[in-house]
């Protein structure tokens, strides 16, 4: 890539960051922090996949990530059922 051709990147990335900044500073927050502590980004909707499974059904579950030397290897979803009845009907 020429010079110019990088320079012209550059600024539109710094044009993009900007407007994303104006126009969604909550998106603008969360893409600097995943940047800040080189979180990969691909994680976020696999985690939110989830949180909308449960928040789908009973709303009552356990969300389960498994990490292992530094990676995230495993997110699960137990679907729990809420009940709150006595064993006795009385």
């Amino acid at each position: 890539m020429k010079k110019s051709e990088i320079d012209l990147e550059k600024q539109n990335e710094e044009l993009f960051w900007s407007k994303l900044e104006e126009l969604d500073p909550f998106l603008f927050e969360l893409r600097v922090f995943l940047k800040e502590y080189q979180i990969h980004p691909a994680i976020i909707p696999k985690i939110l996949r989830h949180l909308l499974i449960v928040d789908s059904g009973s709303g009552f579950h356990t969300i389960e990530i498994i990490m292992k030397e530094h990676k995230l290897k495993i997110i699960k979803g137990a679907y729990t059922d809420l009940v709150d009845l006595p064993i006795k009907m009385v």
